[in-house]
């Protein structure tokens, strides 16, 4: 921004002038902890200061020290122009802008006092851990056997070869649909504990079902099965140890969270209205519970006033529930769950000064600020930016390197434990067997959904970054590994390469447009803050001769 004529500090008059769009004053600053004023606000050096400190050195401009300065001054001012064109604009009033701020603090504060009032009060002894290890399976791995058929009047039959005397090996060979257990006369290897529900073994079968008795039949999916074990061996608590903490701590912290919540109902003298309760049955029974909206009747009161059909409808849009809400019952849980807790959550917050904490302050007035900037930046892009047709098109044609399919391949995988395993599944799978008669054994969650075929992008690269790069080298046809990955030693085949392509324009307009529009948004911001540095030049002063000190040129080289 530039500005004439003369403005005064310590009576002294003096010539403001700018470099780089930024308005400098050359004199002493009244107040040595501030670097400059915008309008009401200041910048001061300990501001200042920080914002350098804490920015990733991409940001930090290739500049001379005083160049560089003057450029993150030039920032932070920007920022409060910004916002007190905001302001000036109305936009703090919105109940959009408000909204969005509330939900942020509600939400933090909500956190707070659950780690606070409840997880701090659950503790896990390692006596428990044990106990838990021994008591629920996790001491043992069991030599596994099963027998899969494909409906409960094929398993019967099964069940009844058994009880005539037939081995259960020679069963599962002339019956079992699995090719793995039919070929080895049902026997599956050893499971722990943990894998057991990937086998459809229930927890209580894996831990009671006594060694040589079949089980009876159990859902397998969409298949049924029979089950033996036939073996024990230890397994070592290192390896259960987390699983089993998260396990009792989440199930203590819920009956924790349950009474804490039942004292807060009790202590705010909570009530259910029943009629109201009604009420909303009926809209969900009708099907319009759109009419909620803007009931004020009471679904619940209590000491410090009610909650409305109305606040519990929005808090059921918000978490998007639409069921359990035609039936009584099932209403009371589900707004009990969604509407009252959350409420309870707030208030005991509340009185516990939750809201008034330090942290909670400066995230209000740092979501505000930004919520603000958001809504502004939106706003004038609304006003100065229209895109058509055809300047899509136009973007699409001559940014062709945007909008490529990322080189892709088509991958059959197992990823196993270990690598001597992994090594005797590679040689099986070389002399011909199937991908599929080892899926059960693979540690992926979603091998079996997907058959072991795996379509794994460039971009995938992020997320699996040894797999994607070796599948991305490997010939197609053969077999690779073990391959040291991510969660273990990986072998597998690449069926096809797919190239880099350009996309059609019918798949890549929405991104089209949404990059042009971002283009064009940074062209109109830029515009919008000059015009921004002249509207509000008189009320922006800058103290030089406090910037050294507050950004010294070690901090601007680090």
């Amino acid at each position: 921004m530039s500005v004439d004529g003369q403005r005064f500090c310590g009576g002294r008059a003096l010539r403001a002038y700018c470099v780089s769009g930024l308005l400098l004053v050359m004199c002493s600053s009244p107040q040595d902890s501030t670097v400059a004023e915008v309008g009401t606000h200041r910048i001061s050096s300990a501001a200042f200061r920080s914002y350098i400190e804490n920015l990733p050195s991409g940001l930090r401009p290739s500049k001379n020290a005083d160049e560089a300065r003057h450029h993150h001054l030039q920032v932070l001012i920007d920022r409060h122009l910004l916002l007190m064109e905001a302001e000036a604009l109305g936009l703090d009033t919105l109940t959009s802008v408000r909204t969005v701020v509330r939900e942020a603090v509600e939400a933090r504060v909500a956190g707070l006092y659950r780690s606070g009032e409840i997880g701090s009060r659950v503790i896990v002894e390692d006596a428990e851990i044990q106990r838990h290890f021994e008591l629920e399976g996790y001491d043992r791995e069991r030599k596994f056997h099963a027998i899969l058929v494909t409906s409960l009047a094929a398993i019967d039959s099964v069940v009844a070869e058994l009880k005539a005397g037939t081995p259960f090996a020679e069963v599962a060979r002339s019956r079992s649909i699995n090719s793995r257990s039919s070929a080895q006369g049902g026997e599956l290897g050893f499971m722990g504990r943990d894998r057991a529900p990937r086998f459809h073994v229930p927890p209580e079968i894996f831990r009671d079902l006594p060694p040589g008795q079949v089980s009876a039949p159990l859902p397998a999916g969409r298949n049924w099965h029979v089950v033996l074990f036939t073996e024990d061996r230890p397994a070592d608590l290192s390896k259960y140890r987390e699983a089993i903490h998260t396990e009792i701590y989440r199930r203590r912290r819920q009956e924790v969270a349950a009474a804490h919540h039942e004292l807060l109902e009790s202590s705010l003298e909570v009530s259910l209205q029943g009629a109201a309760l009604h009420r909303l049955v009926a809209a969900y029974r009708a099907r319009e519970p759109a009419g909620l909206r803007s009931d004020s009747t009471a679904l619940y009161t209590w000491s410090g006033g009610v909650i409305t059909l109305a606040e519990v409808q929005a808090a059921l849009e918000r978490f998007n529930i639409t069921s359990g809400l035609s039936d009584s019952t099932q209403a009371a849980a589900t707004v009990r769950n969604f509407s009252l807790i959350p409420f309870l959550v707030l208030q005991g917050a509340r009185d516990a000064g939750y809201f008034d904490l330090p942290e909670i302050t400066r995230l209000q007035r740092h979501k505000h600020e930004e919520v603000l900037l958001a809504t502004l930046r939106r706003t004038v892009a609304a006003q100065r930016i229209t895109i058509e047709e055809t300047d899509v098109r136009r973007f699409f044609d001559d940014h062709p390197q945007l909008f490529q399919h990322d080189p892709a391949a088509w991958v059959e995988e197992l990823l196993l434990p270990t690598t001597e395993e992994a090594g005797r599944l590679k040689a099986k799978l070389e002399s011909g067997a199937a991908v599929a008669d080892f899926l059960e054994r693979s540690l992926r969650s979603d091998a079996i959904a997907h058959h072991g075929r795996f379509h794994f992008h460039l971009q995938d690269t992020l997320r699996y970054p040894t797999l994607v790069t070796r599948v991305m080298e490997a010939i197609p046809g053969a077999w690779t590994g073990p391959v040291p990955v991510e969660g273990g030693f990986s072998v597998f085949r690449v069926a096809e390469h797919e190239e880099s392509s350009l996309k059609a324009f019918e798949d890549a307009r929405q991104r089209a447009r949404a990059l042009l529009h971002r283009e064009l948004d940074a062209g109109v911001l830029k515009e919008f803050l000059d015009e921004l540095r002249q509207k509000y030049a008189a009320q922006v002063t800058v103290y030089l001769d406090r910037l050294p000190a507050a950004a010294p040129d070690t901090l601007l080289q680090g």
